[in-house]
């Protein structure tokens, strides 16, 4: 789930939503009023905010975030018939050392588990020995897409 976005969202609750809304006003919605901003009670879209703050709201949120991330790996791991690794990056999965604790530690079934001092130095390899992998990775997204424009435009 985004920040301000829905991630999944019921087709039934799109429906009655446009039901209730014209089409600027559902996409301002969909797009930039749900997520972490809704979940929170509007109290923020960012995870480190919510991490620091002391509300019931912003604790919620990140409670449902961290429950919501384990289970779509766990219908992955079922889909797969296992999970060889784990990688977190983004903004969450690069910064959030918090989080990654909270999405393993339920996960130590599947042989997840995290070295506690890597996870909190935010080192490339986390895991525990003898545990399967759990691998931090930077996205780096505006240098991709800068290098993929930039070979585009030399072919061009």
């Amino acid at each position: 789930m985004p920040g301000t976005r829905s991630g999944d969202l019921d087709p039934g609750v799109m429906l009655e939503l446009a039901q209730r809304h014209d089409y600027a006003a559902l996409s301002d919605l969909v797009y930039h009023q749900m997520g972490l901003l809704a979940l929170s009670d509007g109290e923020s879209s960012d995870m480190a905010t919510l991490l620091a703050s002391d509300s019931e709201s912003a604790r919620f949120a990140v409670d449902y975030f961290c429950r919501q991330v384990r289970a779509t790996i766990g219908g992955f791991a079922a889909k797969a018939g296992g999970i060889d690794a784990l990688v977190f990056s983004g903004g969450i999965g690069e910064n959030a050392p918090e989080i990654r604790a909270r999405i393993c530690e339920p996960l130590r079934f599947l042989g997840f588990a995290l070295d506690a001092e890597a996870n909190r130095g935010n080192q490339a390899l986390m895991h525990s020995e003898g545990a399967k992998p759990v691998l931090r990775i930077l996205a780096n997204e505006e240098e991709t897409i800068r290098e993929r424009v930039e070979a585009m435009l030399a072919g061009a």
